[in-house]
């Protein structure tokens, strides 16, 4: 998979669900002045922080598809098997 593809798929996610929109920012952080500014850099960190490692162990395990990484991530096959299913409802 090229990381162009990837990229598509993280911005249509976080952009196309509604959790970019600029309204619901200003509604979300701004309203709770410097507070939500502070909570802005905190959780656009914590999202970088986390699409990273996800890239860099996919990038280093040579994963193929989401089972790959599933398999490297839990060890457990009833712990994975959860954690798809909560995948798959949201």
């Amino acid at each position: 998979m090229s990381i162009l593809k990837i990229v598509f798929v993280i911005i249509g996610t976080l952009i196309g669900a509604g959790f970019a929109s600029g309204q619901e920012i200003y509604i979300f952080f701004f309203s709770y002045g410097i507070k939500g500014i502070l909570g802005i850099i905190i959780s656009s960190s914590i999202i970088g922080l986390i699409i990273y490692k996800t890239l860099k162990l996919v990038k280093s395990n040579n994963c193929k598809d989401y089972k790959q990484l599933l398999e490297i991530l839990i060890k457990n096959e009833k712990g994975r098997y959860i954690l798809n299913v909560v995948v798959n409802l949201y």
